[in-house]
């Protein structure tokens, strides 16, 4: 995910963008899996304080800007991919002695 949309979003004053954010922060550390509903949007509007059609608004953000990781199916947002991993410089290998 892209670190400056995610600032940008964190940034923002609506609750639609700031909920996005926090979706796109737990995508990228793992927190939400590969294949994971995205939390129900009356639990998340109860947690943040605004209507549930808030939190669908900021899954649909998601879906829209996030590459395909987050796509509807069925009716509910999941994640489809696993957030992109940092890549080791060192390398593990064994040299024969």
């Amino acid at each position: 995910m892209d670190g400056n949309l995610i600032r940008q979003w964190s940034a923002s004053p609506y609750a639609r963008d700031q909920i996005a954010a926090d979706f796109a922060r737990k995508i990228d550390n793992g927190q939400i899996t590969p294949w994971a509903e995205l939390p129900g949007s009356d639990a998340v509007a109860n947690d943040y304080g605004v209507d549930p059609r808030t939190v669908c608004r900021a899954k649909k953000l998601l879906a829209d800007k996030m590459d395909g990781k987050v796509k509807k199916v069925g009716g509910v947002y999941v994640v489809t991919q696993a957030p992109a991993q940092t890549s080791d410089t060192t390398s593990e290998t064994e040299t024969a002695p």
